[in-house]
């Protein structure tokens, strides 16, 4: 079995992948003024049997678009990019959290892995919002959902396990400084016994 933080770094990749796949911008659901003229300037010029087919023709795009779901290009500089960012702040923030040295930078990999909590907690609201605003589905929230809950356990297990473990590694360095401390005012105190 592959380790859990090769598994979770797979597991923020394929988020990331998929995050990317669903926040791609499709055209705003709204008609501008110069294409309802356009359209109504067609089918006024039409010779009156081929005007239901142009109607026809014109619901079934305008009703196709309608069901369309996706983020508006209207929202890419600011909830695409967010959105988007928050997915690529989880994939720095793990590999970076895996790449310290335990035994030395335990305080900023658990720095890092409570970051990389932080943004899970932010894109599942993001997420949320999504639906609220009609850019996804329930059925597409769920799956985006699942991505993101698969890697904030993960990640809340592995900073569990690492905050134990950096717990004992306090304690140990605590006791190492309190016998060397010892170990000085031994020395301080034999010193000074011989010197009398």
């Amino acid at each position: 079995m592959p380790d859990k933080e090769f598994v979770l770094g797979n597991k923020t990749k394929d988020l990331l992948v998929y995050t990317f796949i669903v926040t791609k911008p499709i055209s705003d659901k709204t008609l501008e003024l110069p294409e309802v003229i356009e359209m109504l300037t067609a089918i006024r010029n039409l010779p009156p049997e081929a005007r239901d087919d142009l109607i026809q023709e014109y619901t079934d795009r305008l009703k196709k678009a309608e069901k369309k779901e996706g983020f508006p290009k209207s929202a890419l500089h600011t909830y695409i990019n967010a959105t988007r960012n928050a997915a690529v702040s989880i994939v720095k923030n793990i590999h970076a959290a895996n790449d310290c040295s335990f035994q030395t930078e335990y305080d900023r990999r658990l720095d890092l892995v409570h970051a990389a909590l932080n943004d899970c907690n932010l894109l599942l609201k993001l997420v949320e919002i999504s639906q609220s605003l009609g850019y996804i589905s329930i059925r597409r929230m769920g799956h985006w959902t699942k991505f993101i809950t698969d890697v904030k356990y993960m990640t809340l297990a592995w900073k569990k396990k690492d905050s134990e473990r950096a717990k004992n590694l306090r304690r140990q360095e605590e006791v190492r400084n309190y016998e060397l401390q010892a170990n000085i005012i031994a020395s301080a105190i034999d010193r000074a016994l011989h010197r009398r």
